[in-house]
């Protein structure tokens, strides 16, 4: 539903009305197409999509809505304090890029992750596949509010960049407010239907693994002497 008390700025405003002209002319919008027709950088057009999409004004997704890789502090940070999570239907594609099998893959480089259901409601835990962190073997459970430092990241980049890096990392924006709650619930949607696949490379259901204070101790003092140094910015990844 549309959220019609939100206040839109010049630059978001212009991309709607174009958006709506191009529609009213039967083509499909594209990041590219509007930064062309809007003489706009195409990071300015994409941040205003995702606020109109945000909003329930547009929909989505675009052609090319996908951000363009990058290798700020900011993004390399997001790596550094927790893998994202994949959707069902990147695993296969990026075991075949590797030469694994898709158990192979699990349990080598993956680990299971969970979105925790609120208490006294009607919802169920979703358990969900990420990569291992640095100090995890494959094949891992996480425990409770998990954090450190994924494995794939080499020397401040991604290792897996082109075979196939996870939905959320792929989608991540320099906000981390409503657009990464946004695409890292569509990644915990995407898995609803796909915990009996979770359970085959498990070898088990999934469960939650509860942590011992020590344990969370280890882990803090582990991520805090694995932190990786950004590399600069302008290196391509």
């Amino acid at each position: 539903m549309a959220d019609d008390s939100i206040e839109l700025t010049a630059v978001q405003e212009r991309v709607l009305r174009e958006i709506f002209e191009i529609n009213e002319e039967n083509g499909q919008p594209t990041v590219t197409d509007l930064a062309d027709r809007l003489r706009m950088k195409p990071d300015a057009v994409r941040d205003a999509i995702y606020v109109l999409v945000d909003a329930g004004l547009i929909g989505g997704p675009f052609g090319d809505e996908e951000p363009p890789a990058c290798t700020c502090a900011t993004c390399q940070s997001y790596c550094a304090r927790k893998p994202g999570w994949f959707r069902p239907d990147e695993i296969a594609p990026l075991a075949a890029n590797l030469g694994l099998t898709v158990q192979q893959l699990f349990d080598q480089h993956l680990a299971v992750d969970l979105w925790t259901a609120k208490p006294d409601t009607d919802e169920v835990d979703i358990f969900v596949l990420a990569p291992r962190t640095t100090y995890q073997k494959g094949g891992d459970t996480y425990g409770l509010n998990p954090l450190g430092r994924c494995h794939w990241l080499i020397e401040g980049r991604c290792a897996i960049h082109e075979a196939g890096k996870p939905f959320e990392c792929r989608m991540a924006h320099h906000d981390n407010g409503p657009i990464g709650r946004r695409i890292h619930a569509e990644a915990r949607d995407a898995w609803r239907d796909h915990q009996q696949m979770i359970a085959g490379l498990l070898g088990r259901p999934p469960a939650r693994k509860e942590q011992t204070l020590f344990e969370q101790l280890f882990d803090g003092l582990f991520m805090a002497m694995d932190e990786p140094t950004p590399r600069d910015e302008d290196e391509t990844p």
